[in-house]
């Protein structure tokens, strides 16, 4: 995964200054979704080969530290004649590899740094059920909302916290 291998040089050259652009950046993202998923044309209801293309396309663009991953794919999966519904399944799904990725170098890194066994077997069990079950229940929550609510309501939100943030930044307020 490109994110693994470039994430730490993205991280460190993004830090900062770009936090608030990169909200905007999802803003627009997602009016553009909003504005593609109420256009009048067939759309596909299964994602194929463009789709995943696409979509792939818009997730590395989410590398930029505060660009959403799950808004960069929508618009990608709807920017290529997926339905909104499906283009949000997708995008759930893919994140899928990332989250193991990361789990795999987090994981080796925990083991090479004895964090492992300063973990107490009990407790970090009931939060991997916890973790688990309100993640499911919150992917849930979501692709039943991005089907009933306009995607312009969150990015007004998220453009709103762009420009508080780059104003808080000029201000020189860390």
């Amino acid at each position: 995964d490109l994110e693994m291998l470039l994430g730490d040089v993205i991280d460190s050259f993004f830090t900062g200054w770009f936090l608030g652009v990169s909200f905007l950046i999802t803003a627009v993202f997602m009016l553009i979704a909003e504005s593609i998923s109420q256009r009048e044309i067939k759309w596909d209801e299964r994602p194929g080969f463009k789709h995943a293309i696409c979509m792939g396309i818009m997730q590395a663009i989410a590398l930029l530290p505060g660009v959403s991953r799950s808004g960069s794919t929508l618009m990608g999966g709807v920017s290529s004649s997926l339905n909104r519904k499906s283009a949000a399944k997708f995008a759930f799904m893919m994140s899928a590899p990332a989250i193991l990725g990361s789990l795999v170098f987090e994981g080796k890194d925990a083991i090479e740094l004895g964090y492992l066994s300063e973990l107490a077997l009990v407790p970090t069990i009931i939060g991997v059920i916890v973790s688990a079950v309100s993640g499911y229940l919150a992917i849930r929550f979501m692709l039943r909302l991005i089907n009933k609510v306009s995607l312009n309501w969150f990015a007004l939100y998220v453009a709103l916290l762009g420009l508080v943030i780059l104003v808080l930044q000029l201000a020189g307020i860390p």
